[in-house]
């Protein structure tokens, strides 16, 4: 009963914003909004296609990029571009800017850190830069590719050093 409850208001929620951006709200457009909404990461277009499969009648990939495109001009939605033919979307309120990636798996872990970002916005306005938008990516091994090659992180950094 309280899943039901938590859709309904996650589907009042998204119809309201999609609304407020004078937007018309609908079923694609609230399904779509309401998958990025619960989501802890931005997702690919395709990942998007797949999740509202699994919640509701059929949607075409083209009927998900078109409202992702109208969703994106309503500044609903963001887009990370992170390779090309890459794009992941998120919601805008979810300011998803960082991301860690392993340079082995290709495991991807996406960050929406609010005091991360305060740091890297008072590190900018401290030497004097005018920041519009970040992206922040860090790189290493994840814990499957350290168990892979053994040891930790830190002693494969020793042994590349030294």
């Amino acid at each position: 009963m309280e899943t039901s409850t938590t859709n309904a208001s996650l589907t009042q929620t998204a119809v309201r914003a999609i609304k407020n951006a004078g937007v018309s709200a609908t079923l694609p457009r609230v399904a779509v909004w309401t998958i990025l909404a619960k989501s802890d990461r931005p997702l690919q277009a395709v990942e998007i296609k797949r999740r509202v499969m699994s919640s509701q009648a059929g949607i075409s990939l083209s009927s998900v990029y078109s409202v992702l495109k109208r969703l994106c001009d309503a500044n609903l939605v963001s887009t990370h571009a992170v390779e090309v033919g890459k794009a992941h979307f998120s919601l805008t309120t979810q300011n998803f800017c960082q991301r860690i990636i392993c340079d082995q798996t290709g495991k991807e872990l996406w960050l929406a850190d609010p005091e991360l970002t305060q740091a890297i916005e008072a590190f900018c306005q401290k030497h004097g830069f005018d920041l519009s938008e970040y992206t922040l990516l860090a790189q290493g091994r994840c814990a499957t590719a350290v168990k892979r090659r053994g040891g930790a992180p830190e002693a494969a950094v020793a042994s590349m050093a030294g």
